[in-house]
């Protein structure tokens, strides 16, 4: 089944979300960072291992970056060696330019459960999400 995209009939509200590259409405996902609220962020993951303690790196996310030098080749963060990964480590993996890609953040965000368990009684199917915490630059 294709992905379904909410149609708006003021055609302006597209307008914002393009850069004028002469797309058609029905080509664009809805997506406005004014509509969106904070889920999940890089301040929350912090939290979420300082007070629940360290995740397993295994299973529960992803530590990479682009390497520019070698044409955008992605490089994965050597994993913690206990396989625990704690706030320092993602701070300093996050200082060096990596992308933190957690698995499943809706076991540790009751506001981003809400959201998916609505969607999945909405659609009648499983959703499911990942986050992705790119630093700047």
């Amino acid at each position: 089944v294709a992905p379904k995209l909410i149609r708006r009939k003021d055609h302006a509200y597209y307008d914002a979300l393009t850069t004028g590259t002469g797309s058609t409405p029905e080509q664009i996902p809805l997506s406005a960072k004014e509509a969106q609220g904070c889920l999940f962020s890089h301040e929350r993951l912090l939290q979420l291992l300082r007070e629940k303690g360290p995740l397993p790196y295994e299973g529960t996310m992803r530590v990479v970056r682009a390497n520019l030098a070698e044409g955008h080749e992605r490089v994965e963060a050597e994993p913690p060696l206990d396989g625990l990964v704690t706030a320092e480590w993602i701070t300093t993996k996050f200082g060096q330019g990596y992308t933190v890609q957690l698995f499943r953040p809706q076991v540790h965000c009751d506001r981003l459960w809400s959201l998916l368990a609505a969607l999945e009684t909405r659609f009648d199917c499983l959703v499911g999400a990942s986050i992705y915490l790119t630093p700047s630059g």
